[in-house]
């Protein structure tokens, strides 16, 4: 899939996935998404429309190609494609369809799914739950032809808003430090561990060693992974 694949083809392949049923005898639909803004938010991207509003501050989600997306979508539900329910759908709803083999493909999700979906497998080849395996691949989003294919990223903020009682610039500037310190790499990695520094004995009742002293060590583990994590380096 060198050069992604067209709304067409995906169009083709959703399509021949809804004739099918599942061991169960279950339709299985070729597309769900939940019901929110973001996949077709993405298929706008796809469609060429990449920005909410035009640098004149023109709306762009009622032009034309924003339209063809809607009617895109709305197509697949017509055709029984996608569930006529999606707009009441949240994304564990999907999730669990797809773990159900109720819809072929589904979005929007991430890497992080892969190693969700393998200790699934697991979990199943254990006994411990029943289901069915599933090969799990990630895909692009398609782009409808003639458009180019487009990927989507974005990252963490913080609004800061002036109050009613506003204490002057000084104030402003204060929490705008603090702001960027929330959101920087260190708060980052403390907020994705969620870690709390010992301070009691009782934390670790059986340890010879200093709990404060495993804490650290901990944290060191803990902030490497994140490290890894952020030049690439998947470590579960």
């Amino acid at each position: 899939m060198k050069d992604g694949w067209t709304w067409q083809e995906f169009y083709e392949i959703a399509d021949k996935i809804s004739k099918m049923k599942n061991k169960d005898g279950k339709k299985i639909y070729g597309f769900s998404t939940a019901g929110d803004t973001e996949t077709y938010e993405h298929l706008m991207r796809n469609n060429g429309v990449l920005r909410t509003v035009d640098e004149d501050g023109k709306f762009l989600w009622d032009g034309d190609k924003a339209i063809e997306t809607m009617e895109f979508m709305k197509k697949m539900m017509d055709e029984g494609i996608m569930p006529k329910e999606t707009a009441g759908f949240d994304s564990q709803k999907v999730i669990d369809m797809f773990g159900d083999v109720e819809v072929g493909i589904y979005g929007r999700t991430g890497p992080y799914q892969v190693r969700f979906n393998d200790n699934r497998n697991e979990e199943i080849d254990a006994g411990k739950i029943d289901g069915e395996k599933i090969d799990f691949v990630l895909l692009p989003f398609p782009h409808n032809e003639g458009e180019k294919e487009v990927a989507t990223g974005g990252g963490g903020g913080m609004w800061l808003f002036k109050q009613k009682k506003y204490k002057g610039d000084e104030h402003t500037e204060n929490a705008a430090k603090v702001l960027k310190h929330l959101t920087g790499t260190k708060s980052s990695i403390a907020a994705a561990t969620m870690f709390i520094p010992c301070s009691c004995n009782d934390v670790y009742p059986n340890l010879q060693e200093s709990p404060a002293k495993k804490c650290m060590q901990t944290y060191s583990s803990l902030k490497q992974r994140m490290a890894n994590l952020s030049r690439g380096h998947w470590i579960m």
